[in-house]
């Protein structure tokens, strides 16, 4: 079963909208700049038209290629962080444009993933004592001193918003495992439900098709249950169906399906098996129920049997699950009215 990844998903739509607000802001920029409303020099504003084509790229890439997110996050905040020290460069007015570096570092730790932050964090560092020390950015030492430590106090908030995030991506996970595992298992018998034979059941006979395999179903019926909960009362019919499911698990193969599907009821499917691996596989489910001894409150032992119907389906046939379970019932219901205790075939 696939599980949930709320931070991924979060992260991707995050990063979506990011990229579509800088393309925004990047245009509004470049039109401004283009009508001379915003005087830069020619330098600046080609690199603001740079930005625009990368980042439409980018946002490209992201909407074709999801599986490659942690690449076109790690690329694209490098170029961010190359554009905004290039504009401090460029830029002939005294502004403080590397202050952009705490917010383009503040959402590189909730979007990608903490190591590609702090690779993030480093470059960032090491592009702004560069520009300084090649003297291309020229301010007070005070002010660049100021600059460097809100980028470390940025950098260490966003780690721990990170730490936070992963968090409660984990507990969302395990939440949401206990919510499958509900909707999908028994809880009396820690088998699997009526809803996911259905649902597992489906996908099997779909695999099974397309491989050419071979898929065998057995509806399984507890002979006379009712009159065990009538006789000795429910708590003693809800050990006898834990004990009847113990007996087959020890049996059946790790990848072999069994169900729950009504009171006593219970299938069991069995995956790219022939039917002599089935005969053998039901006489050994049938020979292991005969024996068991159910110990009672007045000291006693209770025995049971099991009635069984087959049906097995071939890969060249149409069939879905449902139809696949009417027919193995109706197996089961000729087992039932010819004796019980006995596996039938369809």
């Amino acid at each position: 079963m696939n599980d949930i990844n709320y931070l991924k998903y979060f992260k991707y739509n995050v990063t979506k909208i990011s990229l579509f607000l800088a393309i925004v802001i990047t245009f509004t920029f470049f039109v401004l700049r283009t009508i001379d409303f915003i005087p830069e020099n020619v330098l600046a504003t080609l690199n603001t038209t740079g930005l625009l084509l990368f980042l439409i790229s980018m946002y490209i890439c992201l909407l074709k290629c999801k599986e490659k997110l942690k690449l076109i996050q790690l690329i694209t905040y490098f170029v961010l962080v190359t554009f905004i020290s290039a504009q401090t460069v460029l830029s002939t007015r005294d502004i403080f444009i590397p202050i952009w570096l705490d917010f383009t570092l503040m959402t590189a730790y909730i979007v990608t993933n903490k190591r590609i932050a702090v690779y993030i964090s480093v470059y960032s560092l090491l592009t702004l004592l560069l520009i300084r020390i090649t003297g291309h950015y020229n301010i007070d030492l005070y002010s660049y001193v100021t600059l460097i430590m809100s980028i470390i106090a940025f950098s260490i908030l966003g780690f721990l918003v990170a730490v936070q995030l992963e968090r409660y991506n984990k507990e969302n996970i395990e939440q949401s495992k206990k919510l499958e595992r509900l909707a999908l298992v028994d809880e009396l018998t820690d088998t699997f439900n009526r809803r996911a034979f259905f649902k597992i059941g489906h996908k099997l006979l779909k695999q099974a098709v397309r491989e050419g395999k071979v898929i065998s179903i057995i509806m399984m019926d507890i002979d006379h249950f009712k009159k065990v909960n009538d006789t000795y009362g429910h708590k003693t019919g809800d050990i006898v169906l834990k004990e009847f499911v113990n007996a087959i698990k020890q049996i059946i193969r790790e990848n072999d399906f069994l169900a729950r599907i009504g009171g006593e009821e219970f299938v069991l499917l069995l995956y790219d098996v022939n039917l002599k691996e089935t005969d053998t596989l039901i006489n050994k489910i049938l020979n292991r129920i005969r024996t068991l001894q159910i110990p009672l409150e007045n000291g006693k032992n209770l025995q049971i049997t099991a009635s069984m119907g087959v049906y097995t389906f071939k890969p060249e046939e149409k069939s879905e699950i449902q139809q696949a379970l009417i027919n193995a019932d109706k197996a089961l219901y000729v087992a039932k009215k010819t004796g019980r205790n006995r596996v039938v075939y369809y």
